[in-house]
């Protein structure tokens, strides 16, 4: 009795999982797509009733909702993220591939939706000039939990730069202002709306040259054949950079 028990228990897991993936497929047209709980604006903002808006959630939507996907955000922490994107439980996240720890080819991309540039960040008394990686030896950085930044990864496997690991932009800038970091490595335009947004930054950080650009764009599990849509999405992409679309969704959140 219990062996027919735990038979039909595991039968009914299995179907029931069966029909959450089958929810989450190319052919029907509904993409998971995935973004950190606490947001990151401009390109993710999480709303007080949890809805998600920024510059790729209305990129990815215009393209999808054109052509007859829809688009499921949910919010999920870095960590977990990543790991439900190798497994095929979500369907796509932002980054850029110079930040995957892993072989970037394991994922499908999708071309540059936004080029950012990554610039350090310190006190505005700070006298020190920040250009190159060696300018940063002997200093505690504030960097994003997760993240890769290939041009630093000797300086930090020898600790001769010191990583400190945020879940947030947000979370950065304030370790950095209580003076828990000497400088912060952040996407420039992330940090300027952060410090837009919160007056006790103001006036009290300035930044360095760009240390790196990098695209901004969509990555994929392999999971299902996401390739033919992150296709299409980059020929409308391309259309929108024309048209202006793509103009008009960055100046709503500047």
């Amino acid at each position: 009795m219990k062996n027919c028990i735990l038979i039909i228990a595991i039968l009914l897991i299995a179907f029931f999982c069966a029909g959450t993936v089958a929810n989450a497929t190319p052919e029907n047209r509904e993409i998971i797509f995935s973004c950190s709980p606490d947001g990151w604006p401009p390109f993710f903002i999480v709303g007080d009733d949890g809805t998600v808006a920024g510059i790729m959630v209305d990129a990815l939507q215009a393209i999808a909702s054109a052509h007859g996907y829809e688009v499921n955000i949910r919010t999920i922490p870095e960590k977990r993220e990543a790991l439900m994107l190798d497994r095929g439980i979500i369907d796509a996240r932002a980054k850029a591939k110079e930040w995957v720890k892993v072989d970037p080819e394991q994922y499908t991309w999708t071309a540059p939706v936004i080029m950012i540039s990554v610039v350090v960040f310190f006190p505005k008394e700070s006298t020190k000039n920040f250009s190159t990686p060696e300018d940063l030896v002997g200093l505690r950085l504030g960097t994003g939990l997760g993240y890769t930044y290939q041009y630093l990864n000797p300086y930090f496997a020898d600790n001769r730069i010191r990583r400190a690991d945020a879940q947030s932009g947000l979370s950065i800038l304030k370790m950095l202002i209580i003076g828990r970091t000497d400088a912060a490595i952040m996407d420039k335009p992330v940090a300027l709306w952060l410090i837009k947004q919160n007056p006790e930054f103001q006036g009290r950080l300035k930044f360095s040259k760009p240390f790196q650009e990098v695209g901004y764009r969509l990555m994929f599990t392999k999971k299902y054949n996401w390739k033919p849509f992150a296709e299409l999405f980059n020929q409308e992409l391309e259309k929108m950079r024309g048209d202006g679309g793509l103009e008009k969704i960055m100046k709503k959140y500047q």
